[in-house]
């Protein structure tokens, strides 16, 4: 996978880079991959970003849902394309971690855009009440340390 885009772009230096290959059950019957299984995609990669900052992505007293999310598709994914998910623009808020992304595909030696967007993602952590509902909350101190220089409040 290492053919794929592996520097940081100038204008982007904090980022990071997931490599996922386009398999048979990510498609429909033209093998083009389905939008939904792409933004699985992006879910993927932002675990992988969490899970290599030394955070867990959820447990069973807290979670990062989803809130907030803008797509383009601008090209077709197919069966078998070896993907490159780079989340990109960090920043965050005192419950919310938001983030860019796009998706890249090599064609003939060169890159090609298959989608961009952006994703909020919410901290929450499980309510100490009887309901044991999960709420928003401040993320902790000890995850921003982890993400040392990389994000920006």
């Amino acid at each position: 996978m290492s053919n794929l885009l592996n520097s940081p772009k100038e204008d982007h230096p904090a980022q990071h880079i997931y490599y996922r290959k386009v398999h048979f059950s990510d498609t429909d019957a033209a093998g083009v991959a389905h939008f939904t299984k792409l933004l699985n995609f992006v879910e993927e990669a932002e675990h992988d970003f969490l899970l290599s900052c030394g955070v867990s992505p959820f447990g069973p007293d807290h979670g990062w849902p989803r809130v907030s999310l803008s797509v383009d598709y601008t090209s077709p994914c197919r069966f078998g394309d070896e993907v490159a998910i780079t989340l990109f623009d960090f920043s965050y808020g005192r419950t919310c971690l938001h983030y860019q992304f796009r998706a890249e595909v090599m064609q003939d030696g060169h890159p090609r855009t298959v989608f961009t967007g952006k994703m909020q993602v919410c901290y929450v952590r499980r309510n100490k009440d009887s309901t044991g509902e999960f709420s928003p909350a401040p993320i902790p101190h000890e995850i921003v340390k982890l993400w040392g220089g990389l994000l920006s409040p």
